[in-house]
């Protein structure tokens, strides 16, 4: 089937306009390593004290829920 050349022109300029995906945040590799399996990186951030959090629609831990690790420490990066 051929398509008319309209046709074809507005796809491309439509195509054109889609939002290119933000970019994943910086996630320190022990960060990486904490956090649970199949984890959305793009709702992983670093709070101002270093520490991880996961943004979180869960109504049992409001809104985000603290990253950590194994033992139960929070996993934070130096600032």
């Amino acid at each position: 089937m051929i398509r008319p050349a309209g046709k074809t022109l507005a796809l491309v300029a439509l195509a054109a306009c889609a939002p290119e995906p933000e970019p994943l945040p910086y996630i320190s590799e022990k960060a990486l390593a904490a956090l649970p399996p199949r984890t959305d990186l793009r709702t992983v951030q670093r709070r101002y004290n270093g520490c991880y959090v996961i943004q979180t629609e869960d109504e049992l831990t409001g809104y985000l829920k603290q990253v950590t690790d194994a033992n139960g420490n929070l996993v934070c990066d130096d600032v």
